[in-house]
């Protein structure tokens, strides 16, 4: 009887520790490299702030899509509006920018030649990331954290696809 309640309780306190839903990966997810390159995401959310000047900004709010896609040591941050007053629609803009990764996990991203992000949170559920970046810019040495929600799509949109040089 004594094995059969210690037994209970093993098994008891094994599922009370176990979680039926997958974890996120944490910053060193070695397997960042090869699940980011190549791939569009869609963002759902860009949030930059600077922590001297307290301008905070949410630039998905002005376009209609904005697209992050990572091929090889570059990345892009695509954005589309269509603005009906415009004649060549929609109106695409971009930002490249290059990135750094180290053994398979992301490390950071160069946003100009003045301001290095280092990933200071870096979250994989599925196909869905969360990826915070943060870093002083070189000139003014103001610090800036951008926030970035994204999730892979299985295809590259044609504004994307023609910014970061890959295939439809």
């Amino acid at each position: 009887m004594k094995r059969i309640t210690t037994l209970l309780a093993t098994v008891t306190l094994g599922l009370f520790f176990t979680n039926c839903t997958p974890e996120a990966v944490s910053v060193v997810d070695a397997e960042a490299q090869d699940f980011m390159n190549e791939t569009t995401f869609d963002v759902t959310s860009y949030e930059f702030y600077d922590f001297n000047t307290d301008e905070n900004y949410e630039k998905t709010d002005d376009f209609d899509h904005v697209y992050f896609t990572v091929n090889g040591d570059q990345a892009f941050l695509t954005k589309v509006l269509v603005a009906p007053r415009q004649e060549v629609q929609p109106s695409v803009t971009w930002e490249a920018y290059d990135v750094e990764f180290l053994g398979g996990a992301l490390q950071g991203m160069w946003l100009d030649k003045y301001t290095y992000m280092e990933v200071s949170s870096f979250q994989r559920l599925g196909d869905k990331l969360v990826i915070e970046f943060g870093g002083e810019h070189e000139l003014h040495k103001q610090y800036q954290s951008i926030f970035i929600v994204m999730n892979a799509l299985d295809h590259h949109p044609s504004s994307a696809a023609q910014v970061s040089g890959l295939p439809e």
